[in-house]
């Protein structure tokens, strides 16, 4: 533990680079590196037997039985080597989770999912062009602004700007690497 510079007692680690990627600014301190605001972590074995306090902050040690551990140690390392199997597998699940956070970026996602989009409605509207002149006023029916809506969705595709060649490309390359992630991570929660 470190002070910081307001005096307040710290985690040796620049969580900068890792809070402007949380959806709740500290959630990826606790997903990546198992640190956690509330002090001491407490953990029981299923069946209540064993208990593993770990604590980064100063505690009283009088008339108690205490371990230091490695200051660099994550506490999964701690858990494992106090309940063994028992909690090897839920950390297991959490490694793959954090795999599936650090890997996954939303604006990727956004940039595949817009991509496949564009190019669906691009599909839709040549389907369109080959209805009948009554089909077509019928979905016009449905959707009054049908033309408005086609200027500015082709006018502003991602395919304007974006060869469709290297949008097949991103499609191939990150999603493929997204499942093959959430593959992981669900293999591994299905095992608990």
């Amino acid at each position: 533990m470190y002070y910081d510079n307001l005096g307040n007692l710290t985690t040796p680690i620049d969580n900068t680079k890792y809070i402007t990627r949380s959806r709740d600014g500290f959630g990826i301190l606790k997903v990546l590196f198992g640190i956690n605001n509330t002090n001491p972590m407490m953990y029981f074995n299923t069946d209540g037997e064993k208990l593993c306090i770990l604590s980064f902050l100063p505690i009283r040690t009088a008339n108690m039985n205490f371990t230091v551990r490695a200051i660099d140690e994550l506490p999964n390392a701690v858990w494992i080597s106090v309940f063994g199997e028992s909690f090897s597998t839920k950390v297991d699940v959490a490694k793959a989770r954090r795999a599936l956070l650090a890997e996954s970026d939303p604006n990727d996602s956004l940039a595949y999912i817009e991509a496949q989009l564009d190019v669906l409605n691009e599909v839709v509207f040549s389907m369109y062009d080959t209805l009948t002149l009554d089909q077509q006023d019928s979905i016009k029916k449905i959707v009054p602004v049908f033309d408005e809506f086609r200027t500015l969705i082709t006018s502003h595709s991602v395919l304007t700007i974006k060869l469709e060649v290297k949008c097949l490309e991103e499609l191939s390359t990150g999603k493929a690497k997204i499942r093959k992630v959430k593959s992981d991570y669900y293999t591994a929660k299905s095992s608990v």
